[in-house]
């Protein structure tokens, strides 16, 4: 992991390759290889860019995720595309997730511009509530955990509570 960005410095994160093009206090700007601008804070694209080096260096292993179940919803109510996204963001939360994961997911949820977006399109398509328990139950189940059956109160600000998981024995 970079210990610092700096004008210039080629790094990638989850949309692709980027140019770091300034930096300013916790937040840089980055050209896409497509020529998109992007503002990010530092210490996130570093957690990035640092697990996106482990799955290099490590042959890190790719989620098999059946969603086939998904496929035989009506159209209209297929959240497939939910677990998808969490997918992605889980990816940027350091393992060993705790069992505060799915309020860590919320929480990178509402920290990113793009994931934050996408939260709200879904909501529109679907509804909040749909969208969070299929965001509690998609994190439950790409984190092979269990549910400890206890509500704790969110930090995260698109949710009120959620529930703590557990290491499956």
């Amino acid at each position: 992991m970079p210990s610092q960005f700096h004008v210039g410095q080629h790094c990638r994160n989850r949309d692709g390759e980027y140019e770091v093009i300034s930096v300013e206090g916790t937040a840089m700007k980055v050209r896409y290889l497509d020529g998109h601008i992007g503002d990010h804070d530092i210490a996130s694209q570093a957690r990035i860019w640092e697990r996106i080096q482990e799955e290099e260096s490590f042959g890190a292993e790719d989620y098999e995720v059946d969603f086939s179940d998904a496929k035989n919803r009506p159209a209209s109510r297929n959240t497939g595309g939910i677990a998808i996204f969490v997918d992605e963001v889980l990816r940027t939360v350091p393992q060993p997730w705790q069992a505060d994961i799915t309020d860590q997911v919320f929480l990178a949820i509402e920290r990113n511009r793009r994931w934050l977006a996408t939260y709200e399109k879904l909501v529109v398509e679907f509804d909040k509530q749909t969208v969070n328990s299929e965001i509690g139950r998609y994190t439950l189940e790409l984190t092979r955990m269990d549910s400890s059956g206890q509500t704790k109160a969110a930090k995260s600000t698109l949710i009120k509570s959620y529930t703590r998981f557990v290491v499956k024995r």
